[in-house]
């Protein structure tokens, strides 16, 4: 509103590139399938928004009953949470979290199975009815974890999974895999893109969130040496 009147402007876009989610996770698996990882993500855009309320807008005990229960794990505790945020055009957040997992992975004989894909996991979506409507996505996204897992001494890697790479009008998604000396090297690049979409896409999208749901879970077989 200015003295001359009235106008709408638009505001300005957050593109995938300024709502972004760099996670870095150094962890380690001991030969009882016991975990302990230290997580630093930096979060930017509106993907910093929770980060922000658990900062601002929740007590220390809240926060911590919150980042309890928010994880994929099978059971876990957050040792420490720590967060420093920088004010800016773009707003971003950093945290830094220390995870205990018991038994995360699973010790079987002289075999252990791990999910090297820590925290970011995927969903299905329903296919239960024929889509009536449009797709519309109003929040474009970035995520991108790069995890490092130090496997136990005396074990190998027997099987790993494919590297993935996806990309199709709803975004783009890759997973990919690398072993040297005692660690795991996981590499993890989630973008989703704005836009309304046909009704016709719609088996598209199902698949794209099916198929990085699968890569998601993938396991990693470990075997101890003889």
């Amino acid at each position: 509103i200015s003295e001359d009147g009235g106008f709408i402007v638009k505001t300005p876009d957050y593109k995938s590139s300024d709502n972004l989610q760099l996670r870095k996770v150094d962890a380690v698996i001991d030969a009882n399938g016991d975990l302990i990882a230290e997580v630093k993500t930096h979060f930017t855009g509106t993907s910093q928004d929770l980060q922000h309320e658990l900062m601002y807008d929740a007590s220390k005990e809240e926060r911590e009953k919150y980042l309890n229960n928010a994880l994929s794990l099978p059971t876990y505790s957050v040792e420490k949470n720590e967060y420093h945020e920088t004010k800016g055009r773009i707003p971003a957040i950093d945290e830094y979290l220390k995870i205990r997992s018991q038994n995360y992975a699973s010790v079987t004989g002289r075999r252990i199975f791990i999910v090297p894909n820590l925290f970011n996991h995927g969903r299905k979506l329903s296919a239960d009815k024929p889509r009536q409507f449009e797709i519309e996505f109003r929040h474009s996204f970035r995520d991108v974890d790069t995890i490092n897992i130090k496997i136990p001494d005396g074990y190998a890697v027997e099987a790993m999974p494919k590297d993935v790479a996806i990309e199709n009008n709803f975004g783009k998604y890759s997973i990919s895999y690398k072993v040297s000396g005692s660690t795991i090297y996981l590499l993890r690049v989630n973008e989703h893109n704005t836009g309304i979409f046909p009704v016709s896409e719609y088996n598209i999208l199902l698949k794209f969130y099916e198929d990085i749901y699968k890569a998601d879970r993938a396991k990693i077989v470990l075997v101890k040496k003889e």
